[in-house]
């Protein structure tokens, strides 16, 4: 059945202009391939596409007199000081040529050191941020959240419950497929070109006057666009919202306090910036930015300015697994121009490292298989009350697994190469696996219950807690401020009389709303265990050799262990 082009009435309060959808690009023979699922060959490749001008520009405008209780920002001639931890409010704003797409919104963000990181071993200061468009114009794309819907309107009543009882469960074999395939490795090594980045660090180190940047069009447009994004909260309901990470590359002015929790970023200084942006609904799509950052301070307006211009940018749809998927109207790409729109860059696809382009295991692929034929997904869960699902006494209990995870990887070595360092970071998702009942706010999109805990949600969830302090992570970990400040929010939400949750008020008047048996459980239980079992019979005694500690793991899951083939 074809999935309808919109469902979503997304232009009722808000802005939104839809133009045409870019072309699927059919010829995709060459780029980096994405293993991604229970197949042996790629879900896609991503071609490199050279640009005549920036991929993309952000910008962020945060007012200094009007930021959330407890919230100070200083401005001194040199530097802008936060305090890290903080909930900060800014304006945003960007256009992104790659795409055809401008939009402008709010952000609520937190500011903080960042000493380790997937995306560079230079990186040392960061931001994590949820930002809700208000206004956009360009393509619209609304697959996956139709796909959900579609979905859901030929579920049964039982495979809901199902999905409740195994959600916990499914948390864990996501976040173990996910270290077996090493996905966030190979998401972010599909999205640098190395020999770019140390380009941009030779541009940084030898160019100093911004006069030229600040006085452009696109800048001070930026800003505007920015600053009409903190009015806008007040009176536009979002088309979407949108989890998003920011990191600051070393830089001789950038001071970093972790014991005061201070951090300072040096005003009109370029810097190196890498973003990564997830949105879950109503498209799912990954993309990374490397770029040059620019930190001001607009005295008249009483706002500090960032502003960061892209040279690379890629743009990876989610796969079509158990629901429709962006990649059916999107093409991925791996865009490149000039840095600040007037250095040239590499052209060849040289820089782009290889290590992660093999094929996964059949373990890892039989994960995946169970995943998406046994282990229905929860797409309620992160729009329940989240006082409810995550309370002080779990937070609490959550507290040990996550220093004693955050301990193990900083006391280890920290290789040269970047994706070996993400297999260690991958390593300790068992943990971040256990406290995804608390991620309601800041994982749930602005369509309701069209999005769940799957592979885009543990990646943007993963780093955001396993890159922060091993001293405040778990402090992050229940922090509810990523909707405020959005209008109707509670509406959007867990509050709102949606379909779904007419659906639940009608089967509250009857006895299936009642807790799963002891019989349902352990049949739910049975169905997944047997396929995963049935699955992994194949596997030989000498693969499970070379997958030692996943094996270990997926006997966790199962609560058994997996017995090895008679040679």
């Amino acid at each position: 059945m074809a999935l309808p082009t919109v469902k979503h009435d997304t232009s009722l309060d808000s802005t939104v202009t839809t133009n045409a959808r870019r072309p699927r690009q059919d010829d995709q023979d060459a780029g980096w391939p994405l293993y991604y699922g229970s197949s042996s060959e790629p879900v896609y490749t991503i071609p490199r596409v050279n640009l005549e001008t920036m991929p993309a520009e952000n910008f962020w405008v945060m007012k200094l007199d009007d930021q959330p209780e407890g919230t100070t920002i200083e401005v001194s001639e040199t530097h802008v000081k936060f305090e890290m931890y903080k909930h900060v409010r800014a304006g945003y704003a960007r256009n992104v040529a790659a795409t055809g797409e401008w939009e402008s919104g709010i952000s609520n963000m937190m500011i903080g050191d960042n000493t380790q990181s997937i995306i560079s071993p230079l990186v040392r200061s960061g931001l994590g941020e949820k930002i809700h468009v208000t206004r956009h114009t360009g393509p619209w794309d609304t697959s996956a959240a139709d796909g959900i819907e579609e979905l859901m309107d030929n579920r049964w009543w039982s495979t809901n419950r199902a999905a409740s009882y195994l959600k916990l469960k499914r948390d864990q074999a996501v976040s173990i497929a996910a270290q077996g395939l090493d996905f966030g490795g190979r998401i972010t090594e599909a999205s640098l070109d190395l020999d770019l980045m140390q380009s941009l660090r030779t541009y940084v180190d030898e160019n100093h006057d911004v006069d030229a940047k600040k006085s452009t069009t696109s800048y001070n447009g930026l800003a505007a666009d920015a600053t009409q994004g903190l009015l806008d909260a007040a009176t536009k309901t979002p088309v979407k919202s949108e989890n998003r990470c920011f990191h600051w590359e070393e830089h001789p002015d950038l001071r970093v306090d972790a014991a005061n929790k201070i951090l300072e970023i040096p005003l009109d200084k370029n810097l190196v910036g890498v973003m990564g942006q997830v949105v879950f609904s109503p498209m799912r799509v990954f993309s990374v930015l490397t770029g040059t950052s620019l930190v001001s301070y607009n005295e008249a307006e009483r706002a500090v300015y960032i502003y960061f211009s892209a040279a690379t940018m890629s743009y990876m749809p989610d796969a079509p697994t158990a629901y429709g998927g962006s990649v059916q109207s999107y093409a991925p790409a791996f865009y490149a121009g000039p840095i600040d729109g007037v250095v040239a860059v590499p052209q060849g696809d040289a820089g782009r490292a290889t290590t992660l382009t093999f094929q996964p295991s059949y373990v890892v692929r039989a994960l995946f298989s169970t995943l998406y034929n046994t282990m229905p997904e929860d797409f309620t869960r992160l729009y329940d009350d989240p006082a409810e699902d995550c309370p002080e006494s779990l937070i609490e209990d959550l507290a040990p697994s996550f220093h004693i995870a955050l301990a193990e990887e900083a006391a280890e070595e920290v290789p040269v190469g970047i994706w070996e360092q993400g297999m260690n970071l991958l390593a300790m998702f068992s943990a971040i696996a256990n406290s995804v009942p608390c991620t309601n706010v800041y994982l749930r999109s602005a369509y309701e219950e069209r999005n769940g805990f799957d592979f885009f949600e543990l990646a943007v969830w993963g780093h955001f807690v396993l890159e922060q302090s091993q001293t405040y992570a778990i402090d992050s970990v229940g922090v509810r401020f990523w909707d405020d400040g959005v209008l109707n929010n509670e509406v959007q939400t867990y509050m709102a009389a949606s379909s779904m949750q007419k659906a639940k008020l009608a089967m509250a008047a009857n006895s299936s709303s009642a807790p799963p048996t002891e019989e349902e459980k352990a049949r739910w239980d049975a169905q997944w265990k047997d396929h995963l079992k049935a699955q992994l019979a194949h596997v030989s005694a000498s693969d499970w050799e070379a997958q030692k500690d996943l094996k270990k793991r997926i006997e966790e899951l199962l609560g058994e262990p997996i017995p090895l083939p008679a040679v």
